[in-house]
């Protein structure tokens, strides 16, 4: 008997012929017209099929089909003249003829976010005073919504910005959009401020209101970390680009005017290192507006960064932590701060937001130097070649290599060669293929064919790319195709058949909705030589992701790829990459991913599996198990390691000391600066980090309250008094549900506060 048709031990050739022929004479193949010629053709080593060609069909099996709508529908969700390009494209115009002039429009779903802006309550506050654009009347405002009135005039009463040309726009109650399709959350106001001061105000109006407060550039991803709904939230770049779906507004084709939380210069301070320079970078920049600035100015650049374009410096400096020089931002009481100690910016940068509002951060930048690198496709046993300790009758048959001793020897040098390399080390596996795209590159001291902008042919393509791929995992036919040519990793073989056909870029990815779960594994050194890294463990964890994918191929949860890279370790203490013992070697930063159209239920044991298996590594010499920590903004928060919830295990392992090390850093940093661990967790603070870093704070912080001088009846008087109205506060706050916390309860014992005690004393 024939062994049964699977990813396991048939070829993604085999696999794709398989659904060819299994579409001969079958009803299906009315349903996914083309289909069949494009395989056959994609097999056909006489047939050149171009990345354009195939996009171009693939799509119109979809365009075509007579059963299914799914085409239609994504199309109608952008602008005209996009539906327009497309069509054109499909009907076989050429690539620069449809991509002339291209810019990215907001989607649909953007568009309906932009109309649900449009349609609520949206006020504007300058030094003019207040002005009511759409929503409650200035009349039914004063009437009906005193909260909201006394939070509208208290911003207005304590603005002063530049010239008067800055304005603050506050919505109320407006629904954020999230990191993902279904995360959401509602604050209560929501101010959109164009300038430092402006965003000074609204931190001072809080604390007038006892009012807590969240900010972030991009879009927050669905961590307990995130923001949480009855708060004030700071949108640093604007709702309507920090919402958009895609993100295009990080590319510089459309690159608008700076802000003043999106300005960069270059300081003349002294470097730590002859030859770098000092740049001042506001907190709402994104990488790509800085890359842009570093390619215009061809001076001086930052010799790493985060691979999202999308992010802001404000959000993303953790990274950079030993490059940071300085660290403006707004405390707690709404006075502008610095922090330039090296020891307190271990906690400082990433801190999660509970230091203040970061407004500005300084960094030193190294000569101007480019990194070319280009992917280069290698059987995956060659990419990265398996533990010695795994059996060849382990590795999947359709993946297997034989190889002699010296071939072993030559892969493993070669792969140590691209993790080593000075610039940038990544290795890409789309599920079930049997080949890896590594890229690497080392730093160059002269620019060749760079530009500073993404030209428009490629901005076309990475568009059609993601609007494909959303094709793919949004359509009932892809997992029809499976169950109709009986293989069930059709579905997933096709997907793979799309990205390495097309290789999209980060950014694409970066715009399709997915569900994520990535660890920082540390580095360990060979035995005898501290100094040089043990790569096992980390093709270890490679191949057991992989091998995790291959036991899993009948429902297949993993359909995007397999990613690792090789980064730095950092200083900053709540950093993932931080890590106590050899700092030199760096860190493995390794992820696994599908399509959010995935369903939970499949993805989240599949994703623990390998959890389970990433964090049972151990130290060669000690056996001890290694600090494996996860990335704060992907999925992790329902998961657990070696039986213990995972939040548990980073607070009472992972972080236990790092906790401990950054509130008492922290402290110190408000000591100096005018503010307390009480003053930042009640306004910068929620439920999880109340859990996760305060826990236990208030005591520590109540033993240094310093003890009263003597007073006089008369005074002691008045504060038992005040004592009176701290307690009728709490006894209204215990009364607010989250959800309504400022507008109905916080709001209520916020005025309370700031009446009657301004009456007593």
């Amino acid at each position: 008997m024939a062994p049964e048709l699977s990813a396991w031990n048939t070829s993604a050739d085999d696999r794709i012929k398989a659904i060819a022929i299994g579409l001969h004479h079958n009803e299906f193949e009315n349903e996914v017209p083309g289909l069949k010629t494009l395989l056959y053709d994609c097999l056909n080593p006489l047939i050149e099929v171009s990345k354009d060609d195939f996009l171009r069909r693939l799509l119109a099996v979809f365009k075509d089909s007579e059963t299914d709508q799914t085409f239609e529908n994504l199309l109608a969700k952008y602008t005209e003249d996009e539906q327009e390009r497309l069509e054109e494209f499909l009907d076989g115009e050429s690539l620069d003829y449809v991509s002339d002039d291209f810019v990215m429009g907001p989607s649909q779903e953007h568009s309906e976010e932009m109309m649900h802006l449009q349609n609520s309550q949206l006020f504007k506050v300058s030094v003019t005073g207040v002005v009511y654009v759409n929503g409650l009347s200035e009349r039914e405002v004063d009437a009906n919504e005193g909260n909201f009135d006394k939070f509208l005039h208290g911003l207005a009463n304590l603005i002063d910005l530049h010239e008067g040309k800055d304005e603050i726009k506050i919505y109320k109650n407006i629904t954020v959009q999230g990191e993902g399709p279904f995360v959401t959350k509602t604050p209560v106001y929501t101010c959109v401020p164009t300038s430092i001061a402006g965003a000074q105000r609204i931190i001072q109006v809080a604390k007038l209101h006892d009012m807590s407060v969240q900010y972030s550039g991009s879009r927050q991803p669905e961590t307990p970390i995130s923001r949480r709904n009855g708060h004030i939230f700071i949108s640093m770049i604007g709702l309507e680009n920090a919402d958009m779906a895609p993100r295009f507004v990080s590319l510089s084709s459309i690159e608008t005017a700076p802000t003043e939380l999106e300005q960069i210069e270059i300081l003349t301070g002294a470097p730590r290192q002859t030859g770098n320079t000092l740049v001042r970078i506001g907190a709402a920049v994104t990488n790509e507006r800085l890359r842009s600035w570093c390619l215009k100015n061809n001076k001086s650049t930052l010799p790493m960064n985060a691979i999202i374009s999308e992010i802001t410096l404000g959000g993303s400096n953790a990274p950079l932590s030993g490059l940071i020089r300085e660290i403006e931002y707004i405390d707690a009481h709404g006075k502008i701060k610095t922090v330039s100690n090296p020891d307190h910016l271990r906690a400082a940068s990433g801190c999660f937001g509970l230091m203040g509002v970061v407004t500005r951060i300084t960094l030193e930048f190294s000569p101007v130097a480019h990194a070319s690198s280009s992917p280069i496709k290698l059987p995956v046993m060659k990419a990265v070649p398996p533990p010695l300790e795994l059996d060849d009758k382990d590795i999947p048959t359709a993946l297997f290599i034989p190889r002699t001793a010296e071939e072993k020897i030559q892969d493993q040098a070669t792969f140590e060669q691209h993790a080593n390399s000075g610039s940038y080390s990544e290795w890409s596996w789309f599920p079930f293929s049997e080949y890896a795209w590594v890229n690497y590159g080392d730093d160059k001291t002269e620019a060749s064919n760079v530009s500073n902008s993404t030209n428009a042919q490629e901005l076309f393509l990475s568009w059609v790319q993601t609007f494909t791929l959303n094709v793919l995992q949004s359509s009932p036919l892809t997992d029809k195709l499976s169950a109709t040519v009986h293989l069930n990793e059709a579905a997933t073989t096709l997907i793979s058949l799309a990205c390495t056909y097309t290789l999209p870029s980060k950014s694409t990815i970066q715009n399709v909705p997915s569900r994520n779960m990535e660890l920082s594994i540390p580095l360990v050194a060979k035995p005898k030589q501290p100094s040089a890294v043990d790569y096992t463990t980390i093709q270890r964890a490679f191949w057991d992701a992989l091998l995790t994918c291959y036991r899993h191929r009948t429902s297949c949860p993993q359909r995007f790829p397999l990613t690792m890279r090789i980064t730095g370790s950092s200083s900053t203490l709540l950093s993932p990459q931080h890590h106590t013992t050899n700092t030199v070697l760096g860190t493995c930063t390794i992820q696994i991913s599908t399509p959010h159209s995935v369903a939970s239920t499949l993805w989240k044991p599949y994703s623990q599996a390998v959890l389970d298996k990433w964090t049972s590594y151990t130290y060669p010499n000690t056996g001890k198990r290694l600090n494996s920590r996860p990335s704060w903004a992907k999925d992790w928060k329902d998961l657990s390691v070696q039986g213990v919830p995972w939040a548990e295990k980073l607070k009472s392992e992972s972080y236990k000391a790092e906790i401990a090390e950054f509130v008492r850093v922290l402290a110190e940093m408000g000591g100096e600066s005018g503010w307390t661990l009480a003053d930042v967790q009640r306004r910068f603070s929620n439920g999880f980090l109340d859990w996760l870093v305060f826990d236990g704070v208030k005591a520590q912080v109540k033993e240094h309250v310093p003890a009263l001088p003597e007073v006089g009846a008369e005074v002691v008087q008045k504060l038992n008094e005040l004592e009176k109205v701290v307690v009728q506060k709490k006894a209204v706050e215990s009364l607010v549900v989250e959800n309504k916390a400022l507008d109905v309860g916080r709001d209520a014992a916020a005025t309370v506060t700031t009446v009657e005690v301004t009456e007593i004393l």
